[in-house]
């Protein structure tokens, strides 16, 4: 079930759709755990699959209800601010540009380590496939099972010499995001020592640990603005909603630590 914050303050009408939403949607979510818990012990599939047919169709009607109020609920809440978006840093606009390049790429750097691991432990399940630290970087490392076939042996080969080539690209990939985010740490402390030496009562530091904050939320809004989009986008079709959301819940799935800071 998607998971959204709630603004504070909403319309009565809103809140009222709101709640008649999550009620009809509770009630028909109940009355299908009911009919599968008493056909759970029917001996005949086709007697099952008939009678959640036949409910299918009774709810079928309530269904197309609960989906007219969620477009409903989502054009009422387009036109309020988002309380999951993160505050604006006050960095200018270029800096603030490849802030968001740096975490977009990141992200796409994990992704593809997650997609060859995930290919890797699919074509050789006997094998162990893990991330290990190798210098300055993360690789994927292939362990053998020694219990292999001569042809499995073959196979592995072949598919170490690619894994190499790749840890390879990926090393290269790594070493850039960490020169750049060096680079904008340091123009961060810089933008820093500006804004504490006109005043106020905040250092330098206090300064550098609201940045890192605000870019940590920055970042983790960066992967759910997909998962929010697939919830909150009005307009979409059910079919479209779907395949945001098997997306977002793909970029949600990220290893590795994920503050600006790490």
């Amino acid at each position: 079930m998607a998971r959204i914050r709630l603004p504070a303050d909403m319309p009565p009408d809103l809140e009222q759709r709101i709640q008649a939403y999550q009620d009809e949607k509770a009630a028909l979510k109940r009355e299908l755990r009911e009919t599968l818990y008493r056909q759970d012990r029917t001996f005949f599939d086709f007697k099952r699959v008939n009678v959640l047919s036949t409910l299918a169709g009774q709810q079928a009607a309530r269904l197309a209800h609960v989906e007219q109020l969620a477009e409903e609920i989502r054009a009422g809440l387009a036109l309020l601010p988002n309380p999951a978006k993160p505050p604006v840093v006050p960095v200018p606009r270029e800096v603030a540009g490849r802030i968001s390049k740096y975490m977009n790429d990141k992200i796409g750097w994990q992704r593809a380590m997650l997609a060859r691991r995930e290919a890797l432990q699919t074509e050789f399940p006997e094998d162990r496939v893990e991330f290990v630290r190798q210098r300055d970087s993360l690789v994927i490392q292939l362990v053998a099972n020694r219990r292999s076939s001569p042809e499995m042996k073959a196979k592995r080969d072949t598919a170490l010499a690619e894994l190499a080539t790749f840890n390879d690209g990926q090393a290269k990939g790594y070493a850039a995001l960490a020169r750049e985010k060096e680079k904008l740490q340091g123009e961060l402390l810089t933008i820093a020592r500006g804004l504490a030496s006109r005043g106020g009562n905040k250092s330098i530091e206090m300064l550098l640990t609201e940045f890192s904050y605000a870019f940590g939320l920055q970042e983790r809004w960066e992967r759910y603005v997909e998962y929010e989009t697939a919830v909150l986008q009005p307009g979409l079709s059910p079919e479209q909603r779907r395949l945001l959301f098997g997306a977002a819940l793909e970029r949600l799935d990220l290893p590795l630590g994920n503050s600006f800071f790490f």
